[in-house]
């Protein structure tokens, strides 16, 4: 979609894991409004911006997108995973968060499964217990001059993996469970998320309630 938006765009990349014929070959094909950012040039000012990072072995490089969004030099920020796609075009999502999240500035999106109720997540970041669908981290909305504090905090819980992963499935809750633990608003799309796969599986999800 870059070639149909007049929003600029920041691709990032690792440095140190993209080949340079792959990073020559994205600089000749990128269009004019798109940056290419590199998580390794931020490393060091985000780890004291946040805390330093205690890995765990399951998701140990899911807090990738919370530096992209944190370091991110928009103000207004729509975070696209890599194996996200948008529908829309970039301007016409980003117009339909701006006015989703209201005064909130920010806006989540639904997963299918939910986090277990006897997680100990909830009692730690003391919230009460939601049952219900967790978040998609592919998708994220955040307006920094609102929701900073909640997007610092889930960055934060994020380098702290061997704290919270254990509790929950990688980066995924990390940014509602924020935001809740803040008494921060946030909004849900209302979409429902759905399985493409067997019936088996869709049945796997089904009576679980959204939050």
């Amino acid at each position: 979609h870059t070639h149909k938006t007049k929003l600029p765009i920041e691709l990032w990349l690792q440095r140190n894991k993209t080949q340079p014929c792959v990073m020559a070959a994205l600089q000749q094909k990128v269009g004019d409004r798109v940056t290419l950012r590199y998580f390794d040039d931020q490393m060091e000012e985000y780890a004291q911006a946040t805390a330093r990072i205690s890995r765990s072995k399951r998701f140990a490089n899911t807090q990738y997108k919370l530096i992209a969004l944190a370091m991110s030099s928009f103000e207004k920020v729509l975070l696209v995973d890599e194996d996200s796609y948008l529908v829309q075009t970039p301007d016409q999502a980003m117009e339909a968060c701006i006015k989703a999240s209201g005064d909130t500035g920010a806006v989540f999106w639904h997963d299918v499964y939910g986090i277990s109720p006897e997680s100990q997540v909830w009692s730690m970041i003391g919230v009460e217990t939601k049952q219900g669908f967790s978040q998609e981290s592919g998708l994220v909305y955040i307006d920094k001059s609102v929701a900073w504090r909640g997007l610092y905090l889930a960055a934060y819980m994020n380098q702290r993996q061997n704290a919270y992963y254990h509790m929950i499935l990688g980066d995924k809750d990390t940014y509602f469970l924020a935001f809740e633990s803040l008494g921060m608003k946030y909004k849900w799309v209302p979409y429902v998320p759905y399985l493409l796969c067997d019936t088996a599986d869709r049945e796997k999800a089904n009576g679980v309630s959204f939050l």
